[in-house]
């Protein structure tokens, strides 16, 4: 069935949000969305230059490599945890 990801948090920042990047009349624009739609039996990617989440309020420092939890929220109920690597 398809699922509605409706929020995002991480122990370790103290504000996660969601947003999508994209083009619109030939300018890259950033856009906060409050819920990503995720079709049945798909899958989706999160990068720049997309659908990403807004790490903001560090509790700690993190280097390339390290990994961050960031725990899915469902309009469902259901809640997921993902471990995202930091990249450059």
């Amino acid at each position: 069935k398809p699922l509605m990801l409706i929020a995002v948090s991480s122990p370790d920042y103290g504000e996660v949000s969601m947003h999508r990047s994209g083009e619109h009349q030939g300018m890259m624009e950033m856009t906060p969305v409050t819920q990503i739609a995720i079709a049945a039996h798909s899958s989706l990617n999160f990068a720049a230059a997309g659908y990403h989440f807004m790490l903001m309020q560090p509790h700690k420092s993190v280097k390339l490599g390290d990994r961050v939890p960031i725990t899915l929220r469902f309009a469902d109920g259901a809640s997921l945890t993902v471990q995202f690597e930091v990249r450059k």
